[in-house]
């Protein structure tokens, strides 16, 4: 992952962490992505909920920048290998709920998994 993006990465958890997502605060979510997205640091779809209500749905930069297509919510992205971090965190906090021992077989938790 490249500087970049865990620069962003840091300043959007800390916004979601300092207790922002209120009604006043949409303004400063808005400004905070317009700002990195005008120069050119961002560029996808970002969407907040909180306690099971949206508090912020944007789309920002394009889809394809040759064509000039906008990113709109129903724009798809490949994730590529994001998800690997993903899922390395939920196994890991599984095993320190006590939910999943990792040195078991995989069929252990997968029922009629073929390559126990």
């Amino acid at each position: 992952m490249t500087m970049r993006k865990w620069v962003f990465l840091f300043c959007f958890s800390t916004i979601l962490n300092s207790g922002l997502l209120c009604q006043s605060t949409e303004g400063t979510i808005d400004r905070f992505f317009n700002a990195l997205a005008n120069n050119k640091g961002f560029s996808g779809n970002v969407l907040i909920i909180k306690e099971g209500k949206v508090v912020y749905e944007k789309s920002f930069g394009y889809a394809n920048y040759s064509m000039k297509e906008p990113n709109v919510p129903e724009t798809t992205f490949p994730i590529a290998s994001i998800s690997k971090t993903f899922t390395a965190t939920a196994i890991l906090q599984l095993k320190e709920k006590g939910l999943l021992d990792i040195d078991a077989s995989v069929a252990e938790y997968l029922l009629g998994f073929p390559f126990a």
